[in-house]
């Protein structure tokens, strides 16, 4: 999982810096972007460590 959320990270923000760059001229988008899917990652994980340690909820 760890190795997969590091590509994806990558191509987001590979992909969403070349559009909002040549878009609406945002150099940063594309970090921007990057490390808002990373945080969606480790919240995913914390989220699925939190379910398996507490079946309850």
């Amino acid at each position: 999982m760890p190795i997969f959320a590091f590509f994806i990270t990558i191509l987001v923000g590979f992909f969403a810096d070349g559009i909002f760059y040549n878009w609406i001229n945002w150099p940063g988008g594309g970090a921007v972007f990057a490390v808002a899917t990373m945080g969606a990652f480790i919240l995913w994980a914390l989220r699925e460590k939190k379910q398996k340690d507490d079946p309850e909820e």
